[in-house]
């Protein structure tokens, strides 16, 4: 399961920087529940002194998070996805 999710977080480009998901700093902690088939994905927040900023970086994130959640789901099938 580890080595899976290692390639789709090198797979997957933070458009901004050109960094993989892997070499960014956006995903605090992966969760596996084993008992609910669930893989949870824990962001880091985002926090800005300007309220632009951190609009402009929800927009990106959110991008990011929803080929994440997609490329998950075509590894893992059989596990539902969330994204906190």
């Amino acid at each position: 399961m580890q080595e899976k999710i290692d390639e789709v977080f090198s797979r997957i480009k933070v458009p901004e920087s050109g960094l993989s998901l892997s070499e960014s700093n956006l995903i605090e902690k992966l969760r596996y529940i084993e008992a609910e088939r669930k893989l949870i994905v824990i962001k880091y927040p985002m926090h800005s002194p300007e309220g632009c900023c951190t609009l402009l970086s929800n927009a990106m994130l959110s991008s990011v998070l929803k080929n994440l959640r997609e490329e998950l789901k075509k590894a893992f099938p059989q596990l539902t996805i969330e994204v906190l």
